[in-house]
């Protein structure tokens, strides 16, 4: 059965693979009609729709009485996105340019919402509540963050219909992204089951890995189309929106608890968060240099986490 899993995960892989490229030439057709800078692109359109994964899972895992998983997924691919996959698009493409000063925003933005996180469950319950307030935070985090990159940029008047079609475009492929993303984290999820993990080290750990797979494939693109500053946008910001939305979405709907294995490793992750930002602060290329430490940074919080669970 194992086997069967395995399969799907490889053809949600093939398959996020394709449309993500789809979805990153739209988006960069937005940025272009638009004059919107690409990093405001990746910060809002590309961080929620490659993020369609975690929120989905938010949804079901609240509903279902799994708050363990919720909080996983999100705070792992938080962890995961800002370290990890910046760190092997560093090593795979070398030099990457993009605006420091808005990653240091997002980044420093991000702790602060993880350290919200922790201190809303600290009590075991994650309530509707909590979760309004985590979205709350996003619409306030992300109006203000992309404000800033927004000033003095013009826009069209009268984009036309061409622009509407690429909207449209970039959500469909978008949204075709988190459905093939779902498949890979259902396989990850009976995976883990079988082998009998732990809720919340595997959903940490594997599942999302599973649920950032399609940040990396977009990025990927769109580092190697030459949209740079769109794809460091859509990592810190679909950390951002993990921290918050994602994982704030399902409780909101429905409350859930969560176990007390939650606390170290979301406080672990702020952690994180905050190593990974000031690693990206202080260097001044995207390279090999700046990889290293942030993998090494995602190898330790997740060791970290699982003794601790």
């Amino acid at each position: 059965m194992i086997a069967v899993w395995l399969l799907i995960m490889l053809i949600g892989i093939v398959g996020t693979a394709f449309a993500s490229g789809r979805a990153v030439t739209s988006a960069i057709g937005i940025a272009e009609h638009m004059k919107i800078p690409p990093a405001v692109v990746g910060l809002t359109v590309m961080a929620i729709g490659t993020d369609l994964p975690e929120i989905a899972n938010s949804i079901v895992a609240s509903a279902t009485g799994h708050g363990d998983v919720n909080l996983g997924d999100s705070m792992g691919s938080v962890l995961t996105q800002v370290t990890l996959t910046l760190g092997l698009l560093c090593l795979a493409r070398g030099q990457i340019t993009t605006n420091r000063n808005f990653v240091i925003a997002v980044g420093t933005t991000t702790v602060f919402s993880v350290v919200v996180v922790r201190l809303v469950v600290d009590d075991g319950q994650f309530s509707h509540v909590d979760g309004l307030v985590l979205i709350g935070l996003w619409l306030a985090g992300t109006a203000l963050l992309g404000q800033g990159e927004l000033r003095e940029r013009p826009k069209l008047s009268d984009p036309g219909g061409r622009l509407r079609r690429r909207v449209v475009s970039t959500i469909g492929w978008l949204a075709l992204v988190g459905v093939l993303a779902v498949a890979i984290v259902e396989s990850f999820l009976r995976i883990a089951e079988t082998l009998g993990i732990p809720e919340f080290v595997g959903s940490f750990a594997a599942l999302a890995i599973g649920t950032s797979l399609p940040e990396l494939f977009v990025d990927w693109t769109a580092i190697r189309r030459g949209a740079s500053s769109m794809a460091i946008g859509d990592i810190f910001g679909s950390s951002f929106v993990d921290a918050t939305l994602s994982v704030g979405i399902g409780p909101a709907i429905f409350s859930s608890s969560v176990s007390s294995a939650v606390h170290a490793g979301t406080t672990l992750v702020a952690v994180g968060v905050l190593l990974a930002t000031v690693v990206v602060a202080r260097s001044r290329r995207y390279d090999w240099r700046m990889a290293v430490p942030l993998v090494a940074i995602y190898g330790a919080v997740q060791v970290g986490a699982a003794s601790l669970a």
